[in-house]
């Protein structure tokens, strides 16, 4: 969170209250954006990895 604030006042140039306030402000349409740029995409690959998982050996034993 520390490094989120520096880069946030970093790049606005700044105080670290403001980059405070402008981060709680931007925060909602942020999140959303994260969702639909990283997540969304990753779902089929999320998907492959665990169907193949799901027939995947079994190790027999202890670990």
């Amino acid at each position: 969170m520390e490094g989120l604030i520096e880069t946030a006042q970093d790049a606005l140039g700044c105080s670290r209250e403001m980059a405070i306030l402008i981060l709680i402000i931007t925060a909602p349409i942020l999140l959303p954006l994260f969702v639909i740029v990283v997540l969304i995409p990753s779902i089929p690959f999320l998907l492959a990895i665990f169907i193949l998982n799901l027939f995947a050996p079994k190790k027999e034993g202890g670990n």
